[in-house]
């Protein structure tokens, strides 16, 4: 893998080169985990929090 893989994951995602094949299901996994795990966290997870702490 790629050190420009770990810094930017779209190219990843896009890529063709040598074993982007075997590598773009993983790098699209973690760029869907990236988009559902960050609402997530900053918006329902506070909320929830507030909801038992009150």
């Amino acid at each position: 893998m790629k050190w420009v893989s770990f810094i930017r994951p779209t190219t990843a995602v896009r890529g063709s080169d040598m074993g982007a094949q075997m590598q773009q299901p993983l790098a699209v996994a973690v760029m869907g985990g990236f988009v559902a795990g960050l609402p997530l966290l900053l918006m329902v997870l506070p909320a929830l929090m507030r909801g038992i702490y009150r």
